[in-house]
């Protein structure tokens, strides 16, 4: 659900969303340095980990915390998110690209990608995986 929604944005904010994410949780200066496609490949490889239900479930929930922190230093618009915008290459903050996936990003947090929702994923994989 996240790799769609993050899909659904342009692709020059798709990577740079993706760069400061690993930017941001990265224990080493590797992310700094990765092209746009690289950064993608990377955050699609995080997403994408398969571990027991409950560890991804937990991840999603971190991902998604990550993310909102990301979108709102750059919604605030102010020096930071100009200075965050240049190290990831997110392409004109102020604009109404921008702005259309600010907006779709806070309405897929509420909608589909809450911790609430999180928790119901979770709880689904946990009964499937006892049969029932």
């Amino acid at each position: 659900m996240l790799l769609a929604w993050m899909e659904s944005i342009p692709t020059a904010q798709r990577a740079g969303l993706a760069h400061l994410y690993l930017m941001c949780t990265s224990r080493d200066l590797t992310p700094f340095f990765l092209e746009p496609e690289e950064a993608l490949e990377a955050f699609r490889t995080h997403v994408l980990k398969a571990d027991m239900p409950v560890r991804m479930a937990s991840s999603l929930i971190a991902t998604g915390a990550v993310m909102d922190l990301v979108v709102t230093c750059l919604a605030q618009r102010g020096p930071e998110a100009r200075a965050l915008s240049k190290i990831s290459k997110v392409v004109d903050i102020e604009g109404p690209l921008w702005e259309k996936t600010m907006d779709s990003w806070f309405s897929f947090r509420r909608e589909s990608f809450s911790a609430n929702r999180i928790a119901q994923w979770f709880a689904n994989e946990e009964k499937a995986e006892k049969g029932g």
